[in-house]
């Protein structure tokens, strides 16, 4: 792949949280804010966080990617998409994945590969989602298998003033893995 991949690696640590980034289009890098604070608030509670840029805004390419990067950790791995990430983690169904994080998904309305899968599932919503608002999210994930549904409430699809929350609620769904 050849990317940069940023580890950050506490002791002890029993899973890798694999993070995903906005559209590459329209800014979103492995920088992000919501990125950043996943990054730097999931070791603090004992999760091994990786993150990378994607080179390319293909979904396909994207998700190879993100299963080259799954496949390096030496740990069981989530994979965490915020936005575009999401989209893309739900095409990464590697076995060593225990689970996906989805927050302010943009998900298809063609099923995605996870829907059926048996493996936990976190669908983060903000309630004021320019994109991806619950009424159109709920619908799309109700019939997925082990899926929990959440709603950020009064956050848009930035998360502006919502990382805390969305952090909390991680490491919550994190520990029941």
């Amino acid at each position: 792949m050849g990317a940069v991949i940023d580890v950050n690696d506490p002791p002890g640590a029993a899973i890798t949280a694999v993070l995903l980034h906005p559209h590459p289009h329209m800014g979103g890098d492995r920088f992000n804010h919501v990125v950043d604070s996943l990054y730097r608030a999931l070791p603090t509670r004992g999760f091994r966080a990786v993150r990378f840029d994607f080179t390319s805004a293909d979904v396909a390419l994207a998700a190879a990617q993100t299963v080259e990067v799954i496949e390096q950790s030496p740990l069981p791995v989530v994979v965490v998409g915020y936005s575009f990430g999401a989209g893309v983690a739900v095409h990464a169904t590697h076995p060593s994945v225990r689970g996906w994080a989805l927050v302010a998904p943009y998900i298809a309305e063609d099923a995605a590969p996870i829907a059926t899968d048996p493996r936990p599932k976190l669908i983060v919503v903000a309630e004021r989602d320019q994109w991806s608002p619950p009424a159109r999210v709920e619908p799309l994930v109700a019939t997925w298998e082990n899926t929990t549904l959440m709603t950020l409430p009064g956050a848009d699809h930035f998360l502006l003033g919502a990382t805390g929350t969305l952090i909390e609620a991680a490491v919550e769904w994190l520990q029941t893995l």
